[in-house]
């Protein structure tokens, strides 16, 4: 992260996810390349939570930034949690491709909050 910056890692993985989330739905057909969509999907959540600790030990100090570390933990799993209900409750209603339209979305979002950092 030294080297590049985390603000190009990150607008990378950004880009990487949208790709990812918004042709999931077109390639689930084919078994192959769907196994690669997947591993893609869990090697950029990895690489997102990889990415945390740096960026709040530059921003708030080794103390602060070990303290947001915990809480920034606790808000993966709790949000991981709050999307696997979500689904399983608007699955049913909306379909498959607008839930991963409604992600691709905030995708986008966090990009454009992204470039917005200094």
């Amino acid at each position: 992260m030294d080297y590049f910056g985390f603000k190009k890692i990150f607008i990378s993985i950004l880009i990487l996810e949208t790709i990812v989330a918004s042709t999931v739905y077109f390639i689930a057909q084919y078994r192959a390349v769907y196994f690669v969509w997947v591993c893609l999907n869990f090697s950029i959540q990895g690489g997102i939570a990889s990415c945390m600790p740096g960026i709040l030990g530059k921003n708030f100090g080794p103390h602060v930034g070990g303290t947001l570390i915990s809480a920034v933990t606790l808000i993966f799993g709790s949000s991981g949690l709050i999307c696997f209900f979500m689904q399983s409750t608007f699955i049913e209603k909306i379909g498959y491709l607008p839930m991963f339209m409604m992600l691709t979305g905030c995708t986008i979002l966090g990009f454009i909050v992204m470039l917005s950092y200094p």
